[in-house]
This record gives C-alpha cells, structure tokens and sequence, in this order.
C-alpha cells in the first residue's frame, strides 16, 4: 500500500512540482511513469521523491515520510549504479531522469530533515556539484545519439529558455505584426 500511496502522490501532485509546462508535465506524469515500470531504479527514485514531497507537507507524518524516502533513495541509487559502469543504450534515458530525481532528493533533504543537515556547507554544494556532473554526463550521451527516444524534443540543449520563449513571444507576436502591416500599407 505504501508504493500505491507514493505512486499516487507523484501522478498527482509531485510531478507538478517538477513542470514548467505541458510538454514537461506530459513527460513527468506519462512517459516516465512508463519508464518506471521497466526500470526499477527510475521507480526507486520516484517513490523516494514523491516521499519526501509528502515529508515537506505532512509535519505530522515527516519522519515516517522521509524513513520512507530514504529507503526508496537507498535503492535507487543502488538500483543505478548497477547499471552506471557500463550503460546500455535502452538504460539512458531512465538513468538520466532518475539521476535528476536522485539529485533532487539529495537537495530537497536537509531542508526538510534538520538531522540530515551537513555541517559542513562545502561539502552540500560538492555532492550537488558532483550530482550534477553525473546529471550532464547522463545526458550528453541520450543527445549524442540520433535515434528516437522516449524524450525526444524535451530534452533540447540547443534550445535555451531564452530562445523559447523568444519563439513563443515571435508565435503570439506574429498576428499583430501582420495587422501592423497591413494597417501601414493602407496609411501609405
């Protein structure tokens, strides 16, 4: 029943949390979902997320909530790790998510669990610094191959949010330019 309960937290309010818009909110409440009924550790790494969500907004409950999420967080990254020392094609993509949710986790914890807390501040940002190395080097290989994947299109690192929302500001920009000019050759 516990995996029920976070599975359902992360389809309905976690995966929230997590996108920016609909392409994101496609992909976090559907295709990876579907990955993690393939990839233990991806599932893992939901249910520790979903987890700790529920850690941050149910005080009463916190430390049975992040009992849980540290188990899940154990086994995911267990899970992943088997697979990280030589990686197979099929095993990219759902590395790379649950490596982003391992990295989340491990951001999101000391400041939900006090005694999680590293005294050493240094040492906090030189395990996300590391996280996040894995994170790109994950990534770097799903972006060297042409092939189709499951994430195809949201995982574009030639398009910045800059560029986005330059396309995005052109798209909606493009009717009332036509009207200006159609407004301008009348004046002429």
């Amino acid at each position: 029943m516990l995996e029920i309960r976070l599975l359902h937290q992360y389809l309905t309010s976690t995966y929230h949390t997590l996108s920016e818009d609909d392409l994101s909110a496609h992909h976090f409440s559907i295709s990876i979902p579907r990955m993690a009924t393939i990839f233990p550790y991806l599932l893992d790494s939901m249910l520790a997320l979903s987890a700790l969500h529920l850690a941050s907004i149910e005080a009463d409950n916190r430390q049975s909530w992040i009992h849980a999420a540290l188990r899940y967080h154990s086994q995911a990254c267990s899970g992943l790790g088997k697979v990280l020392c030589k990686i197979p094609s099929q095993h990219q993509e759902p590395a790379f998510i649950s490596s982003v949710f391992i990295m989340l986790f491990a951001t999101g914890l000391p400041s939900i669990s006090p005694e999680n807390r590293s005294a050493d501040p240094l040492s906090a940002v030189l395990e996300v610094r590391t996280l996040i190395t894995g994170c790109a080097m994950l990534f770097n290989q799903i972006n060297s191959f042409d092939s189709e994947s499951e994430l195809k299109g949201w995982q574009c690192c030639s398009d910045r949010r800059e560029d986005l929302k330059k396309r995005n500001l052109n798209r909606y920009a493009a009717p009332f330019r036509s009207l200006h000019q159609e407004v301008d050759t009348d004046i002429h």
